[in-house]
């Protein structure tokens, strides 16, 4: 089962936590250092997830971004994701959108970082058709000689521009090989022409 899935799950047995109160937000943040290793900053509204190995953790800060942190098993996929995010940075992709990484902390055993999101960029859409993401993938594929596939492309892990750009997020299974793996996945998962 996918870390997606499990959070789905997760969420229906109401461990997802909308946290409103700065005592709760506080409690959230214990709990997601205690989990992880590492202590997301909660100062403003914001929601969160631990994975249900407990040494994974998302926050969503409301309307700035996204504190990821890992500890455990969970580490090294992690550390790949922010290598991913690392590049896409330095790449500067045109057709899709990227994160913005900030705040990295990293000890060896625990790693956190934030992820920025522009307040309104994002589109509520989610299910578009293969053909409204192929070219992105298409490029994200060539930022290396080798084929960079993002191993679990599916259309909740691809968020919508207002300007009609995919943002592709979530590289934890990344890997090197053939761009029709993306492609099978997402076709598979609901991304399917309607």
């Amino acid at each position: 089962m996918t870390f997606q899935a499990r959070c789905k799950r997760l969420i229906l047995l109401g461990a997802y936590l909308v946290v409103p109160s700065t005592c709760r937000r506080n409690d959230m943040a214990d709990r997601m250092e205690a989990a992880t290793g590492c202590r997301p900053d909660v100062s403003q509204p914001c929601s969160g997830i631990i994975s249900p190995t407990g040494d994974k953790a998302v926050v969503h800060i409301h309307g700035c971004g996204y504190w990821k942190a890992a500890g455990g098993r969970s580490y090294p996929k992690v550390k790949a994701e922010l290598t991913i995010y690392r590049l896409l940075q330095e790449r500067r992709p045109v057709l899709f959108g990227y994160s913005e990484v900030s705040d990295v902390h990293d000890d060896g055993e625990h790693l956190s970082f934030f992820m920025r999101e522009e307040p309104g960029v994002f589109a509520g859409d989610v299910h578009r058709p293969l053909e409204a993401v192929l070219p992105a993938l298409e490029e994200f594929h060539a930022l290396r000689p080798e084929g960079l596939v993002h191993g679990d492309f599916k259309p909740w892990n691809v968020r919508w521009r207002r300007d009609g750009r995919p943002h592709f997020f979530d590289f934890e299974e990344s890997h090197t090989g053939d761009i029709r793996e993306d492609i099978e996945h997402y076709q598979s998962l609901g991304g399917m022409r309607r």
